[in-house]
């Protein structure tokens, strides 16, 4: 059995796709189809007594392609939470097909589509265009690396001193000077969100959780790699856990290459900071009724490095989110995949039954 199925915005070109992809003997359950054939008159603009009858037939030719086992291609715009779990534990193959809102809607014009289905295609963006961009890759070590939405502020003001002496006005006295907070303390933020079953994974730093933390020799960096352009074992940079966050300075005007990190810091073209650690101590809180799991930080063990960023860690990649994803969340996945077993079962059981009534009839 190979089931596939084929999702993606309206005029993204599935049903050209499945013509392309598709075997001659494969069933193609395409609704647009499915209602022409009961007697719709407009291409993909089904109403009424059509369209309903169109989305029972459909259904039922997708229960009978999984009964059955029959080599399919089921075409559908988006999958609810339950039919996603439903085609997966059926061992489905889903597809998606996205050639860009402008191209999707530039088709809809071409192809005389009513305004709905624009509409239909800005609203189908809007809904998944975010998860569309993923940012830095993850990295297969044991640190974690967070990113604040706090940005990194770049400037070289001069001051006088009590001799009357102008120096620039941060404490290295450096006229490339960036400072920011690493990370904010007892400041819930979402870790990481499982879209599937909306279970959300939010993270707490205390505010002790530096106090016993390793920060004898964290340096500073762009994108967690490469060249180090400063570092606090030779006093340029600072750190110190206050009321707020971990708060960070640097001095960026030691060597060409830090000045030239300093120049995209203070012309806006890198904004954000990321810092990587181990954990030593945390607690870990479920909340059913709300469908959180809260991980409160109580102790770092160590801090390796602040980064700036180019893109900031997407919360729903593995790279903010590889700690719990290996512990947590699995032993959760687990347990609501048994649950979806079942009822896959039960389902198929379910249309067995109807199926044998049907030929009895």
């Amino acid at each position: 059995m190979a089931i596939h199925v084929v999702i993606g915005p309206p005029c993204a070109g599935k049903s050209t796709y499945v013509q392309e992809n598709r075997k001659d003997k494969d069933v193609v359950v395409d609704y647009d189809l499915i209602a022409q054939a009961l007697g719709g008159t407009e291409p993909h603009d089904s109403k009424g007594a059509i369209r309903t009858c169109a989305i029972s037939a459909r259904d039922r030719v997708t229960d009978l392609c999984i009964e059955r086992d029959f080599d399919s291609w089921i075409i559908r715009t988006e999958l609810g939470q339950e039919d996603m779990e439903f085609f997966r534990l059926a061992g489905a193959e889903v597809i998606e097909v996205d050639p860009g809102e402008d191209e999707c809607i530039a088709r809809a014009k071409a192809d005389g589509r009513p305004d709905d289905c624009i509409e239909a295609i800005h609203a189908w963006y809007a809904k998944h265009g975010e998860d569309k961009e993923r940012t830095m890759p993850a990295k297969p070590n044991e640190r974690e690396y967070r990113m604040m939405a706090m940005p990194l502020t770049a400037f070289c003001d001069v001051e006088q001193d009590e001799d009357g002496e102008e120096r620039y006005a941060n404490r290295f006295n450096s006229p490339k000077f960036v400072e920011g907070y690493a990370t904010t303390f007892n400041d819930p933020y979402i870790l990481w969100e499982d879209r599937e079953s909306g279970w959300k994974y939010v993270e707490i730093i205390d505010r002790n959780a530096f106090d016993e933390a390793d920060m004898d020799d964290v340096i500073f960096l762009y994108d967690h790699e490469g060249r180090v352009y400063a570092r606090n074992r030779n006093n340029t940079l600072y750190l110190e856990p206050d009321e707020h966050g971990l708060y960070v300075a640097a001095d960026l005007s030691r060597t060409t290459l830090a000045g030239e990190m300093y120049e995209d810091i203070s012309t806006g073209m890198v904004t954000k900071m990321s810092w990587a650690f181990t954990v030593a101590e945390e607690d870990v809180e479920d909340d059913e009724l709300n469908k959180t799991t809260v991980f409160t930080i109580r102790k770092a063990k160590k801090v390796f490095d602040v980064s700036c960023v180019s893109r900031p860690a997407d919360p729903n990649t593995e790279i903010s989110a590889r700690r719990v994803i290996d512990g947590v969340i699995e032993e959760r996945k687990l347990r609501e995949a048994q649950q979806a077993k079942r009822e896959l079962e039960r389902r198929r059981k379910e249309i067995a039954l109807r199926a044998k009534a049907m030929t009895i009839r």
